[in-house]
């Protein structure tokens, strides 16, 4: 169940920096993206958020980044529609597949 609070956490995290970077930069790039991950990097690094995901602010950064990073990559090949439902499914999907990566490498190279 730790998993899931993270996964929930760092879905949350994602789209509220998702609908912030809409008005601060709306155009969908890899621009974009990386500034969505920076912000999550620096929120996730947060004291008490920190003690909120039990420590794992690096694997939520490199989930909730490259889920940003594919996500707008999908968006400008023509493979998605930018604010759809099928966007948000791809884009938890994305940060779900990408933070079971992060932990397997994790146990892996312990």
């Amino acid at each position: 169940m730790p998993h899931l609070k993270r996964i929930v956490i760092f879905i949350a995290l994602q789209g509220m920096l998702d609908m912030l970077y809409v008005f601060l930069y709306p155009d969908v790039n890899p621009i974009r993206a990386s500034l969505i991950g920076v912000s999550a990097m620096v929120v996730l690094f947060i004291p008490p958020v920190r003690h909120l995901v039990n420590g794992y602010s690096l694997t939520g950064f490199f989930s909730i980044y490259s889920s940003a990073l594919f996500g707008a990559l999908l968006v400008q090949l023509g493979a998605l529609v930018s604010k759809s439902l099928f966007s948000a499914v791809a884009h938890v999907a994305l940060l779900m597949a990408t933070y079971c990566i992060a932990i397997y490498v994790q146990r892996y190279f312990k």
